[in-house]
């Protein structure tokens, strides 16, 4: 179990399942968690919002839409059942629908869209 008692040395950790797992606080305050060897760029805003309190780790993906700066509230990790291979394919298929990679820009914002789906 990897205890993090220095958060500001070690804000990053390995983007694989096993590291999420070990993620550990026994108190404090809410942490985000930045992942290390992200090379893609679907995932490079990809972040864990992990609480001691509730020992609850959620995945939430940092973009730019209109200049404007915005958290996509994704699903909880769940070792086994949500994990990376999950938050990936996920984030995969957003990037796929609404981003423009000949612009570098999103077409349509993926927060609005999801809601959208999920109304449906």
């Amino acid at each position: 179990m990897v205890v993090m008692s220095n958060l500001v040395n070690e804000k990053q950790i390995d983007f694989n399942d096993k590291a999420i797992d070990k993620l550990y606080l026994a108190k404090g305050n809410r942490v985000t968690v930045k992942f290390k060897n992200i090379s893609v760029p679907y995932l490079t805003g990809l972040k864990i919002l992990y609480s001691p309190k509730t020992q609850k780790k959620r995945f939430y993906s940092k973009y730019k839409y209109k200049g404007k700066t915005k958290w996509l509230k994704l699903n909880e990790f769940i070792l086994g059942d949500y994990g990376i291979l999950e938050v990936s394919e996920e984030l995969l298929n957003l990037y796929k629908k609404y981003y423009d990679r000949k612009k570098g820009l999103w077409r349509h914002d993926p927060k609005e869209q999801l809601i959208t789906a999920r109304e449906l």
